[in-house]
């Protein structure tokens, strides 16, 4: 999946301004990206599967790749307009992708448990 425009970025990211940590766990106060805890005031942004990060290094995260570092869902949903689609734009693609691999995932599985009904027929047969 292909990165974000940082107007793109600053549109959608939601954020948020460091307070403290509420409810005493580490992982609360900690950037997975950088590894450096909060400080109070800090700017965070907030994905839309709501994984928080600091500003700047999720930014720099979404510029290559539209996804959460921590859950690999999509970082941000980007509308489609009708500009987009004519160009072939990223969400597009984006979309696209993740609908195709759903498929194969789908018709795979279902492939499996077609071969192995037929070599538990099979094993049936030979005793």
């Amino acid at each position: 999946m292909l990165g974000l425009t940082e107007n793109e970025i600053l549109k959608y990211i939601k954020l948020e301004t460091f307070q403290s940590v509420t409810d005493g766990t580490p992982q609360t106060e900690l950037c997975c990206i950088c590894q450096d805890n909060y400080s109070k005031g800090e700017k965070l942004g907030i994905l839309d599967c709501m994984h928080k990060f600091h500003l700047d290094c999720i930014k720099q995260w979404l510029l290559t790749e539209n996804t959460c570092p921590l859950c690999k869902q999509i970082g941000l949903n980007i509308p489609i307009d009708e500009e987009d689609q004519n160009e072939g734009g990223v969400g597009v693609a984006g979309e696209v992708g993740v609908a195709g691999e759903g498929e194969v995932g789908v018709a795979g599985e279902a492939e499996v448990r077609v071969a192995g009904e037929a070599e538990a027929e099979a094993e049936a047969r030979n005793e």
